[in-house]
């Protein structure tokens, strides 16, 4: 199986999707308690390449414009993996929910 084709498999259509449809600020709106969860996973797998395309662009304005913002957030991400996969009793609130290290 290609890669391609894993990818597809995995997170469905993985194409652009049309920007005018992406930045369409008419279409947004806060979700109710009951579905956040199901939109955003919804719109981040329908958007994954538009997001991913805006995240790299991200990148590399901040490494030619602060490459040293770069280096600062690596080490940060570096430190906060460690601590989450050292400490077991770390909490987190989402919303009225706690979760912790284990049941994220």
């Amino acid at each position: 199986m290609a890669f391609k084709d894993s990818v597809k498999e995995k997170f469905g259509s993985f194409e652009v999707r049309s920007w005018q449809d992406f930045l369409d600020v008419r279409r947004f709106s806060l979700p109710n308690e009951k579905n956040y969860e199901e939109r955003a996973r919804t719109n981040l797998e329908y958007y994954a390449l538009n997001y991913l395309i805006i995240g790299l662009s991200l990148f590399c304005v901040v490494l030619i414009v602060r490459p040293l913002v770069l280096v600062v957030l690596f080490l940060d991400a570096i430190i906060l993996s460690y601590l989450l996969t050292r400490i077991d009793n770390v909490l987190y609130r989402f919303g009225q929910h706690l979760l912790t290290v284990r049941a994220v």
